[in-house]
């Protein structure tokens, strides 16, 4: 408990499992490509696109990578299992801040600080507090050079059996490599098929698309 406290380990209520924390990667980059408990859905994922997907899931109001297949380019996103995500900028932290209860995402946005990481940061509340509705009517979000210039992400949620949002999934690539409408929906439906199948995996049944 002390060393969840202190941010050097990550408790995944999903997996059952630790993970290394925040505190513990600042100190020293994980090693490894691809975590030992990553899903095998998003391992096969990364291999049918070669690009990077990563799992995010709640804890104390942040959102934190707790699984990740790293793209086999040289050009990629950086991301490692315990970084937190900005619930602001990373579509990855935006769905799921987009499912917490109303009273959780007005108090997270009334004592939120923003940093403007592009020129296409969004940083007013009010711009977020739209874009979080928008995220629960379409289903899924879009970081298009949000969190890092030249960097286009898809995420999509991952629901447990009771249908609540436990986690999401998320595509990162640079977008040289997804300048085509075709190319970025083909990595959307990969996406949302890839959230299908671990939802399915936490028992959820719906004959809706994800």
């Amino acid at each position: 408990m002390t060393l969840a406290e202190t941010g050097f380990v990550i408790y995944s209520a999903q997996q059952r499992l630790y993970h290394i924390g925040h505190a513990l990667t600042d100190i020293a980059e994980k090693s490894s490509t691809n975590s030992a408990v990553t899903p095998q859905p998003v391992i096969e994922m990364s291999e049918q696109t070669g690009e990077t997907v990563f799992v995010c899931e709640w804890s104390a109001r942040e959102a934190v990578c707790v699984a990740l297949a790293r793209s086999r380019h040289p050009l990629q996103l950086f991301v490692r299992i315990g970084q937190i995500m900005p619930v602001y900028a990373a579509a990855s932290a935006r769905m799921l801040l987009a499912w917490q209860p109303p009273s959780e995402r007005a108090a997270i946005l009334s004592t939120l600080t923003t940093t403007r990481f592009t020129s296409d940061t969004v940083t007013s509340p009010e711009q977020l507090t739209t874009h979080l509705g928008t995220i629960r009517e379409r289903g899924y979000d879009i970081c298009d050079s949000e969190l890092d210039d030249g960097i286009w992400a898809v995420a999509y949620p991952v629901h447990d059996a009771a249908g609540r949002v436990r986690s999401s999934v998320t595509v990162a690539v640079p977008v040289q490599r997804v300048q085509s409408v075709a190319a970025q929906r083909h990595l959307q439906q990969l996406a949302s098929q890839c959230a299908a199948r671990l939802s399915s995996e936490l028992g959820w049944e719906s004959s809706s698309p994800v």
